[in-house]
């Protein structure tokens, strides 16, 4: 029923990617001098990345940056409370509208 397909794959292009397949699963032989190489720098590196130092974090030792985050909190705050008031209609009343200026005296 099938005739050369195989889940919905011709069978010559199967069987050309099941040789290529299969070539890539074989590690090829090196001479020891290149494994020897490989495996000396792996080391250095490993070496190299176990001695780095974490930098410390910086501390903040200006006034400045504490008068702006008091700022930025009570800024916060007031928009928070204008939102509520806001929300909530807790606005200031509004005056009168002056009469038509036809109904002027």
């Amino acid at each position: 029923m099938n005739s050369g397909f195989e889940r919905g794959v011709p069978k010559v292009e199967s069987l050309k990617l099941e040789s290529l397949m299969m070539s890539g699963r074989t590690i090829p032989v090196l001479p020891d001098v290149v494994r020897a190489r490989a495996l000396a720098r792996a080391r250095a590196t490993a070496a190299t990345t176990a001695t780095v130092a974490v930098p410390e974090p910086a501390v903040a030792t200006h006034r400045r940056g504490l008068w702006v985050a008091v700022a930025a909190s009570l800024a916060l705050v007031f928009a928070a409370a204008g939102a509520t008031a806001a929300r909530r209609g807790w606005l200031p009343l509004q005056p009168e509208p002056l009469p038509a200026p036809s109904a002027r005296p």
